[in-house]
């Protein structure tokens, strides 16, 4: 009964929100996140879904324009979209907005707001400066699943069994990881 509710509800949010290209109508990289992180897009309605969200990250100067619901997921749409190299490219970033344009400040923690600090070391005056905050560092598992490749196999479960495939690139001088179970 759950499934044919889910189901129900996929069918009403692509009504609402995709066109009839097959691409979603609200233009914004959030929403192609969701579309594929949540699977609203499925088989061969991804394609064109994907084409819009490299398209839309390409736009945009390959820096993330997310907000609260899209951010935790747009590495892991990246590398849906087998764009590990743009995922790797925009965690990297050290320009604002990115993640690491706190840590050229001397940020130790992840930031509410990407500009919770001037680039003078002053507290911006935008107000919510949470210093130490869950949606911009919620990257952690695209990094331990894609990064460091250590995921469980779709369709297991407790990690019976496990797909261990890193991500190599020169950009990173190196990765430690370790999984205690």
């Amino acid at each position: 009964i759950y499934s044919e509710k889910a189901e129900q509800i996929r069918q009403a949010v692509r009504r609402e929100y995709f066109a009839g290209s097959g691409k979603v109508a609200v233009n914004t990289q959030t929403a192609c996140i969701l579309a594929l992180v949540f699977g609203i897009a499925r088989g061969e309605e991804r394609e064109p879904v994907k084409q819009q969200f490299l398209e839309k990250i390409r736009r945009d100067g390959y820096h993330l324009k997310t907000g609260f619901a899209g951010t935790p997921f747009l590495l892991e749409a990246l590398s849906e979209c087998g764009r590990n190299d743009l995922a790797l490219r925009i965690l990297l970033d050290e320009e604002y907005p990115g993640w690491l344009y706190p840590v050229t400040l001397g940020a130790t923690t992840m930031w509410e707001r990407w500009d919770s600090l001037n680039p003078d070391g002053k507290m911006s005056d935008t107000g919510m400066n949470s210093l130490n905050h869950y949606a911009n560092g919620s990257v952690g598992a695209w990094i331990y699943c894609r990064l460091a490749g250590l995921r469980q196999q779709p369709g297991s479960a407790g990690f019976s069994r496990t797909v261990i495939e890193p991500l190599v690139s020169p950009k990173l001088g190196g990765l430690d990881f370790e999984l205690h179970t």
